[in-house]
């Protein structure tokens, strides 16, 4: 009986195991594009302002919480995007265009809605304005990327510790069945 009660649980735990293996989902960032701070709507029509996650939201589909920016040039590898974004700001030049990244969330919108005087935003024509030209890349804004990474959910490869118990089951399985094949061999024997 006790053989039979361990041969149940071990069935059991295989079956959740199995059960849960194709569910398990996991996150990865993949490239998508980019865009420089400039590439915004001109600062004189009062635009909205973003963050550079919700500036890729924008651009590129879905939800702010799809992405993640960086600073880094590197569109390869992953590991290097760092969540920080370039941003523009409305006002004094002391503080306008800090030379360090805010935070890929970082927007400020303190005065009427729109970028207006005191405002921070990631997707404005503001420093490089020129109502007669056009924008160029490659000026102040210009040399200001922020570079788009898409979370995309993959399913996952189960972790060893998984695979360990897995395993056990199995083998608490295995013994279950030979003892109950050995215990019905004997009572056939005797009858």
């Amino acid at each position: 009986m006790r053989c039979v009660k361990l041969f149940q649980l071990a069935v059991a735990c295989v079956a959740v195991l199995v059960a849960t293996a194709g569910h398990v989902q996991a996150a990865v960032l993949t490239y998508v594009g980019q865009f420089n701070v400039g590439d915004g709507p001109e600062w004189t029509t009062e635009p909205q302002v973003l963050s550079a996650r919700e500036t890729a939201a924008l651009l590129f589909g879905g939800s702010f919480t799809d992405y993640a920016i960086s600073t880094i040039p590197n569109t390869i590898d992953p590991l290097t995007v760092n969540h920080m974004a370039w941003v523009d700001g409305y006002g004094d030049e002391s503080y306008m265009f800090p030379n360090t990244p805010a935070s890929e969330d970082f927007k400020i919108d303190v005065g009427p809605v729109g970028y207006t005087f005191g405002d921070f935003s990631a997707y404005v024509y503001d420093h490089d304005y020129n109502p007669v030209l056009p924008y160029l890349p490659g000026n102040v804004s210009g040399n200001n990327v922020n570079y788009v990474w898409r979370y995309e959910t993959v399913a996952a490869v189960p972790e060893p510790s998984s695979i360990a118990i897995f395993g056990i089951g199995a083998y608490v399985a295995g013994i279950g069945a030979a003892r109950r094949r050995r215990r019905e061999k004997q009572q056939q024997v005797t009858v």
